[in-house]
């Protein structure tokens, strides 16, 4: 609040002064509080001036005003219109607007990383994407979560599109991160200042990917209302950015929360200031269904498929070996279809050996070769049946007590449904 002891003249020089002061210091214009004088410096959003910032405060007459002249506080209903409406501008066409706020939930190793990195790669190719077309765009990738992993996913994305890592328009935020504690707190604006300087040698960025939300949470209590809002107006700040992007924060849900389930882990006011609440599940081991869940702002939208492949990593680790990676590719409805099926067929497959010629002892390796699970150059695919039994698990049909796998009730139950299905007459049986 302004000093009770300066009258009109001197408060309006007080505030030109300590303008001047700040303006001087920032010459990149974010939000900063101008301390007694008023209450602090905005994004003129009229003129779009993103560099150039605004003292605000009140005149001779009392009238709150800017440098530009008098602000006004209530706009004619086609003033308002003309000032908010109609400037929205797609990314991904239906699904992603810039100057939004999403979030982006998903249970661990259900592929959130993968998908994110595979749609920061269509949008900077700004090719159709699942059907919807995307325009060409320049983003930045913070990696607080694990920066090798997301790397490791991104070079085995670029060669899933043979295209050079130096050759995309994305980029990827260095600075390293703490245990528990990130270096940057976008709360705090002088990191705003900071980050602002940057966009304008880097960008201006159409989208950025925040990866995770608890990478960079700057609170005490993840289930705090106030703290949660905080961290979610901090994000919300990024999209005020030269550029006006596109914020996708990656979360994750609650510890054993299904996927009716999926939002951000922590307090609800964070998800309350989404705009959009996007949700990762994941149907079978590869395959992975992105849809919005909770809170959606704008047209909807059907799912869009992705596989989830398992990749070797061109990349050495000090031991002279070859990680593995995910690398998330589109898919459209036949091909998922089709997918599934196949999944669906090795399933059955694999719980009627169970149920007739498994023998404790019998190895993955052994059973793959068994059934025919074979490559072309006649390799047993163990990793398609190291997969085939965790989601058999999973799905509750099977279990393993002592290294012997049995089928459960509910697996019993699915084996003589598939004999009595096998056993049906067929149509031409009836002739």
């Amino acid at each position: 609040m302004p000093k009770k002891n300066l009258n009109m003249k001197e408060l309006r020089a007080a505030i030109e002064e300590r303008a001047k002061e700040v303006e001087e210091s920032l010459d990149g214009g974010v939000w900063q509080d101008i301390g007694d004088y008023g209450p602090g410096f905005y994004w003129d959003r009229r003129k779009r001036k993103e560099t150039q910032p605004e003292w605000v405060g009140y005149n001779e007459q009392g009238i709150f005003t800017s440098k530009s002249g008098p602000i006004p506080w209530f706009l004619n209903g086609n003033e308002a219109i003309a000032e908010f409406c109609g400037k929205s501008e797609y990314l991904w066409k239906g699904i992603l607007y810039k100057n939004r706020l999403y979030s982006f939930t998903g249970i661990t190793s259900h592929g959130k990383t993968a998908i994110a990195l595979c749609i920061a790669m269509y949008l900077n190719k700004g090719i159709e994407f699942a059907g919807r077309p995307t325009k060409k765009s320049k983003i930045a990738f913070f990696a607080g979560e694990n920066p090798e992993v997301t790397l490791t996913y991104w070079k085995l994305q670029c060669e899933e599109h043979k295209i050079n890592p130096d050759h995309t328009n994305v980029k990827f935020f260095a600075l390293p991160t703490i245990p528990a504690k990130t270096i940057i707190n976008f709360s705090d604006p002088s990191v705003l200042l900071q980050l602002s300087r940057q966009v304008s040698l880097y960008g201006p960025f159409d989208l950025i990917i925040i990866d995770s939300k608890m990478a960079y949470w700057f609170g005490q209590d993840e289930n705090s209302n106030k703290e949660a809002m905080d961290q979610a107006h901090a994000f919300r700040a990024l999209t005020q950015l030269e550029g006006n992007p596109a914020v996708m924060i990656l979360c994750h849900p609650r510890l054993h929360a299904d996927k009716e389930e999926l939002q951000p882990r922590g307090a609800g006011s964070f998800m309350a200031e989404m705009d959009t609440g996007l949700v990762v599940v994941k149907e079978e081991v590869e395959l992975a269904e992105l849809h919005w869940h909770v809170k959606k702002r704008g047209p909807d939208f059907d799912p869009v498929a992705f596989r989830l492949l398992s990749r070797i990593s061109p990349i050495k680790n000090v031991d002279g070996d070859y990680d593995t990676g995910v690398v998330a590719v589109p898919v459209d409805e036949e091909q998922k279809e089709a997918y599934l099926m196949t999944a669906r067929e090795r399933g059955n497959q694999l719980l009627l050996f169970i149920a007739d010629g498994y023998v404790p002892g019998m190895t993955q390796k052994f059973i793959a070769d068994k059934l025919g699970w074979v490559d072309r150059d006649g390799n047993p695919r163990e990793m398609n049946m190291s997969r085939a039994f965790r989601d058999l698990k999973s799905l509750h049909l099977i279990k393993q007590v002592r290294g012997i796998w049995s089928l459960t009730d509910e697996g019993k139950a699915a084996v003589k449904a598939l004999r009595n299905t096998k056993k049906a007459p067929k149509d031409d049986d009836n002739f």
